[in-house]
């Protein structure tokens, strides 16, 4: 990384920082749908769908005022507690299998949804049913998004959908209640989409204040955008950008990212980070570990296990410990040298 010696100029000596991380996968789904593919198989078009919820009003200080309920106050935005697949068909398809051969896309999964943004017991409030798919209609091929909120438990109200990139209706779309919110008890939520057409915020500003409930499901059909791929991206994670900035080859040896220092093979992945869903990623100025490991025997015995780890372009060691507390194992890697004895 960036030099952390700021007498540099005056001495010879850089001091550089180097990092090893672990990144779990994100729990958070992404859904594509493609749309239309290049001659090459790869997706030219997609739509895109990102499960989305609210708690309202509710216990623990969720005011149900109708100014709370403008935007005006702090609304949790739910945790994704669980995801769970049901069935994933076709997915090779598009739009013109779907037309022509009936090969259509279609995703099915549930959404564990937590009632508050952070802390708390991150447990089962809400579940809603997610079917996501391409159909034909009458010879075009549309996406319909249908949601059945199926279950929920506790004091605060959710109001659940999505957000949908890539279609000529894009935005936020808040369109089902939690099953244990009776509809004499639903509030209306300014992110809430209550109409039958497709008005997502900020378009639903004239229609969210209906008085009715949200339903317990809905289906919408959503048309699919003729540009190139307009579909949205999300950030990646943190260590993601470690790896780009933080990692990079400097090849012309200037200290700063130039071009594609950062990914010499071009596969839109940082040289020093692998691309599994629990990734190492090595944010310095060397490529990051091999996944090809050689144990060489530990150095010492002791209440920590230990082991030597090795491979063509790193070197260190890795010891375990056993956390009561939390009853795992902990492991702490130690990039060239060995865990003391």
């Amino acid at each position: 990384m960036n030099n952390l010696n700021p007498i540099a100029a005056a001495r010879s000596t850089e001091i550089r920082m180097s990092a090893f991380s672990v990144a779990l996968s994100s729990p958070f789904p992404t859904i594509e749908i493609p749309i239309e593919r290049n001659a090459d198989g790869t997706v030219a078009r997609k739509v895109t769908l990102v499960p989305f919820a609210k708690s309202d009003w509710g216990c623990l200080g969720l005011d149900g005022s109708t100014a709370a309920l403008d935007g005006t106050g702090f609304r949790p935005t739910n945790q994704i507690v669980d995801f769970y697949v049901e069935s994933i068909s076709d997915q090779d398809g598009d739009a013109a299998t779907c037309v022509s051969s009936g090969k259509c896309p279609k995703y099915v999964f549930r959404i564990n949804y937590e009632d508050v943004e952070q802390g708390a017991d991150h447990d089962m409030d809400a579940i809603v049913k997610y079917t996501v798919e391409l159909i034909n209609d009458n010879g075009t091929a549309k996406v319909q998004v249908n949601l059945s909120s199926d279950y929920a438990a506790g004091c605060i109200h959710h109001h659940m959908g999505y957000v949908i990139s890539g279609t000529t209706d894009d935005g936020i779309y808040l369109d089902v209640r939690d099953r244990d919110t009776t509809a004499a008890n639903d509030r209306d939520y300014f992110l809430d989409t209550p109409d039958a057409t497709n008005l997502p915020y900020p378009r639903n500003a004239a229609t969210y204040k209906d008085g009715a409930a949200l339903p317990l499901s809905k289906t919408r059909l959503f048309v699919a955008s003729t540009q190139a791929d307009q579909s949205a991206i999300l950030l990646k994670d943190p260590l993601w950008y470690a790896a780009k900035y933080g990692g990079f080859k400097d090849i012309n040896s200037n200290g700063v990212l130039d071009g594609n220092e950062w990914d010499t093979n071009g596969d839109g992945i940082p040289d020093s980070s692998s691309s599994s869903a629990a990734r190492w990623t090595r944010s310095s100025t060397t490529p990051a570990p091999s996944p090809r490991w050689r144990r060489i025997r530990p150095p010492c015995r002791k209440a920590a296990r230990s082991t030597r780890l090795a491979s063509p372009r790193w070197d260190g060691a890795a010891s375990s410990t056993r956390s009561r507390s939390i009853r795992t194992v902990l492991w702490a890697l130690h990039a060239g040298r060995r865990t003391s004895c």
